[in-house]
């Protein structure tokens, strides 16, 4: 276990210090700690970031970053991944200049590309693996949305490495997880409050629009000329004047 989280126990989060902070840090970012004392110091970096001082804390940790993005590879584990998408997300959370250095490190390729493999695991999980996938499509699209709250720049990176195409599987994919739906459709938010992709998806609702529309007329008249056919058929079937009526008539 971690010596500063055993030195910790018990203590609520408002009780560490900056000191203890940088000891949790370090480490993690040592290199030295077995997956399950990472994981432990991981979830605890999540929870301290949900408060604002300990962010700022954390964010003074240049170290923190690197060690978030190590965790996020896929030979990490699913676990692994989905701690270190919740902190990077925390630590984001109405904080641009952490968002920012988190894109400029590339942290933003690793969620979309976390989220990516979720979710093309998703469709055929077993019941073992899908709480894990669903904590990574939550974790991963929460992160995303508070990226994508931290200004023009940090939007277009985001788009340019298709965080929007991403989000939209999340909200496509039908996942259980309500979170992470509540979370995708966030970031498509945050994404279009920004304007940086109104064109996009102004074209994407047009088109929308248009393809909705011209089946529904296309089945609309198709249908009813299915039925004026059926009418008409119907007419000269029961009409006296055809062989068929007067051979029934006739018997």
């Amino acid at each position: 276990m971690s010596k500063t989280l055993q030195a910790m126990q018990g203590k609520e989060p408002g009780c560490w210090g900056h000191d203890e902070v940088s000891a949790l840090v370090a480490e993690l970012s040592s290199g030295s700690c077995d997956n399950d004392t990472k994981n432990d110091i991981v979830k605890t970096i999540g929870d301290l970031a949900a408060n604002d001082a300990h962010r700022e804390y954390l964010f003074s940790e240049k170290s923190l970053l690197p060690a978030l993005l190590a965790l996020l590879a896929p030979e990490a584990g699913v676990k692994a991944q989905a701690l270190a998408a919740r902190a990077a997300g925390n630590l984001s959370y109405d904080h641009e200049e952490s968002a920012r250095a988190a894109v400029s490190l590339g942290i933003h390729t690793a969620l979309i590309g976390a989220l990516s493999s979720a979710l093309d695991q998703y469709p055929d999980a077993t019941d073992a693996s899908l709480e894990g996938l669903g904590l990574i499509l939550r974790n991963c699209s929460g992160a995303l949305a508070n990226f994508a709250s931290a200004g023009l720049e940090v939007q277009e990176q985001l788009l340019a490495h298709g965080a929007l195409d991403q989000l939209q599987r999340v909200l496509q994919c039908g996942a259980s997880h309500a979170v992470a739906l509540i979370m995708a459709s966030r970031g498509v938010s945050n994404l279009a409050d920004g304007g940086t992709i109104s064109r996009r998806l102004l074209l994407l609702l047009l088109f929308s629009f248009f393809f909705f529309w011209f089946f529904f007329f296309f089945f609309f008249f198709a249908f009813f000329f299915a039925f004026f056919l059926l009418l008409l058929f119907l007419s000269a079937l029961l009409s006296p004047h055809t062989r068929l009526s007067q051979g029934i008539i006739t018997l």
